[in-house]
């Protein structure tokens, strides 16, 4: 969970499922969004860098340079080498499959509503690690426009 404490940045927390107090993860500012398949990494982002973080004791982030903080980690692949990286830089998402040994990148697919009418973002979305299905978001801003005449 990501939380933040008084006076402090917001951070990963791992939360047992017995009870007992959540228990800080990561360095400080490190937000996780993604638990590796094989349970070793989470992937997120701190303050100024995306990174993995790994579950055993050295609890350092591992900074992916090659992935730009203007973009965002959606998730794993099945075979826990690379990661799901939306770029929501536009109106068309694209998805990319960056490895995260070499940051060599693929294009994955490309999202868009059908109708842009009235579209003030879309998100990155989520996509199952072997990426046969994704859902995402449009926000939409729709009001009406009342034309008034013969006002006194």
């Amino acid at each position: 969970m990501a939380a933040t404490e008084r006076g402090k940045s917001p951070r990963t927390y791992l939360v047992a499922l017995d009870g007992s107090a959540p228990k800080p993860f990561g360095p400080e500012g490190f937000r996780g969004v993604a638990v590796s398949p094989d349970g070793q990494y989470v992937a997120g982002s701190a303050r100024d860098a995306h990174g993995i973080v790994s579950f055993g004791n050295d609890q350092t982030l591992q900074p992916l340079p090659f992935i730009p903080m203007d973009q965002i980690v959606v998730g794993w692949t099945a075979d826990g080498k690379s990661l799901y990286v939306g770029d929501t830089s536009s109106n068309t998402v694209k998805v990319y499959i960056v490895d995260v040994k070499t940051g060599q990148r693929r294009l994955h697919h490309q999202h868009a509503p059908a109708d842009f009418a009235a579209v003030a973002g879309v998100g990155p979305g989520q996509i199952t690690p072997e990426g046969n299905f994704y859902v995402y978001s449009v926000g939409r801003t729709l009001s009406y426009l009342y034309v008034v005449e013969g006002l006194k």
